[in-house]
């Protein structure tokens, strides 16, 4: 019931008997992508290392401990990733670098039913950015490729509600919904470095696209075994298939420059959690 309720589930804050709370944090994510061809030992290849550092920040405030209903603020970076290789590895006129940073502003509101059973929900206003670099099978007099260069400014909208329950002092369970969000890219940058022979082909551009965020469904439980130890679980459901392709509209089309549709084709998923908080004693959990 603590300030990060605001992003888990927004039901459940308002039960806080806190007047002020505060949280905040951030991730380090270092992720790595091997690519292997279909017959093993013919290549192989790893993409460069980066470090994704995601934040969140809440804040939850109500008038007095006893007040039915809770306002709370929201920032944080629910999707986002940066994914880079070898300019001249095998995929590169798919893609050499790959980023997509977003950020959610939340404004919510928590409404204490009773005092075992409360509501809540939030409108997610969402900013970002997109960077993508790939590769064009043209070659220079030096026998270098020429590039695409593709990057904009991504702005979305979404919600997300939640009602929280505590049964007794032991049981407390709880359900989030996440709207999907589409961060549209309007007016976009396009530049390409070819060879002097095609520039005609390849003029510098503006673009549009879209992408499509998923919507997450969520439901936990959490039972106290005794004063000290508490258990929960939850189960994520992430709509994925929302990110079907990735289309790209230039504003300017030749014979050789066409539209863009990636297809992307990511399924559904499910996520199971299982956590535990022991209490050591009054300062230490």
């Amino acid at each position: 019931t603590d300030a990060s309720s605001v992003f888990f589930n927004p039901g459940a804050f308002s039960l806080d008997t806190s007047v002020v709370n505060f949280n905040a944090g951030s991730t380090l994510i270092f992720p790595s992508v091997q690519y292997l061809d279909a017959y093993p030992g013919n290549y192989n290849t790893y993409s460069k290392m980066n470090m994704g550092t995601p934040v969140q920040a809440y804040l939850t405030f109500k008038p007095s401990c006893k007040f039915p209903v809770s306002f709370g603020m929201g920032i944080y970076t629910p999707f986002g990733s940066r994914l880079q290789w070898d300019d001249n590895w095998k995929g590169q006129f798919i893609v050499r670098e790959i980023s997509l940073k977003t950020i959610f502003y939340q404004p919510t509101v928590s409404v204490r039913i009773t005092d075992w059973l409360g509501f809540g929900g939030g409108y997610c206003i969402a900013k970002g950015n997109f960077y993508l670099r790939k590769g064009i099978p043209l070659q220079n007099k030096d026998g270098a490729y020429g590039q695409a260069t593709l990057s904009g400014d991504a702005e979305g909208n979404g919600w997300n509600a939640g009602m929280y329950v505590k049964a007794n002092d032991q049981l407390s369970f709880g359900i989030t919904f996440r709207s999907s969000v589409n961060a549209k890219i309007n007016n976009g940058t396009a530049s390409f470095a070819v060879p002097d022979y095609t520039k005609n082909y390849f003029p510098d551009s503006t673009f549009t696209t879209s992408l499509n965020l998923p919507q997450i469904i969520s439901f936990g439980v959490s039972y106290a075994v005794n004063e000290k130890l508490r258990l929960a679980a939850d189960i994520n459901y992430a709509e994925w298939s929302s990110y079907d392709s990735l289309k790209i509209d230039f504003a300017k089309n030749t014979d050789k420059l066409k539209d863009v549709a990636s297809p992307k084709n990511y399924r559904n998923s499910y996520t199971y959690r299982l956590g535990a908080q022991y209490k050591m004693n009054n300062w230490l959990s």
